[in-house]
């Protein structure tokens, strides 16, 4: 059913007016007004924003050619990746040398943080790894790298979970709605992206390899929940804001 423009119109009033800090017990009343229009003419949040007040833009970075990237660094690669909405996968190159690019597409400010928070996220594994193990890499450093890089990850799953039961649930923020569409707005322009450069890309299971060692994965996955992951907060907001809790 086509909704008309004073619908629309109506129901972004209504949220302005739910953003607004005046009258707590108004911000309430017309936030359940829109949302009862919305449920009425089933509206989405996409349907809400003016598609000029936020243009996605995307862009794409491959590395320089590695030759290697650890199980661990690839599962920290994509739990980063995720937590910033970007999309990321690896060629192989070759011969005579085989070696490998890492590649990044999103949003161009979703890629520029996941080029920052990467190699820092990468360093601190390593730093803290030799801190408890010593500097001679071994199944122990390994497996710290592992646990933590796929706790990053578990995490990152958990934070999208909690944001799509808010929004679904109808608990979310006004922010947090718009959030939500930005986030649609961003996964559209990224499956065109792909369609339009002739990129399918093909996804496979990585497995954990070689010794296992069981106090050197509760480590990990302790030093990976002290991590702050609300890098958007931190990068706009306050300096001193703390990268680990």
């Amino acid at each position: 059913m086509k909704v008309s423009n004073e619908v629309i119109e109506r129901v972004r009033k209504l949220l302005a007016m739910a953003a607004d800090k005046g009258s707590e017990n108004e911000a309430r009343i017309a936030l359940e007004k829109a949302r009862a229009i919305m449920h009425e003419y089933s509206i989405s949040s996409f349907d809400l924003e003016k598609q000029e007040e936020y243009d996605v833009e995307i862009e794409h970075f491959s590395t320089d050619p590695l030759s290697q990237v650890d199980s661990w660094d690839r599962f920290l690669i994509s739990g980063i990746a995720r937590l910033f909405d970007v999309q990321n996968w690896t060629v192989r190159m070759g011969p005579p040398k085989y070696k490998v690019r890492v590649c990044f597409a999103g949003e161009r400010t979703d890629v520029a943080l996941t080029l920052q928070v990467w190699p820092w996220m990468k360093s601190l594994i390593k730093k803290i790894a030799a801190e408890l193990y010593g500097k001679s890499w071994n199944s122990s450093h390994r497996t710290f790298a592992e646990s933590f890089a796929l706790r990053i990850q578990q995490r990152v799953i958990e934070i999208e979970h909690q944001e799509e039961e808010k929004l679904k649930s109808g608990l979310a923020t006004v922010d947090e709605t718009k959030y939500g569409l930005i986030v649609v707005k961003k996964e559209d322009a990224l499956e065109k992206w792909f369609k339009i450069n002739g990129i399918e890309l093909k996804f496979s299971k990585r497995s954990l390899t070689g010794k296992f060692d069981v106090n050197a994965h509760n480590a990990g996955v302790n030093a990976a929940d002290k991590v702050n992951l609300n890098f958007r907060k931190q990068i706009h907001g306050s300096e001193s804001t703390k990268l680990l809790n």
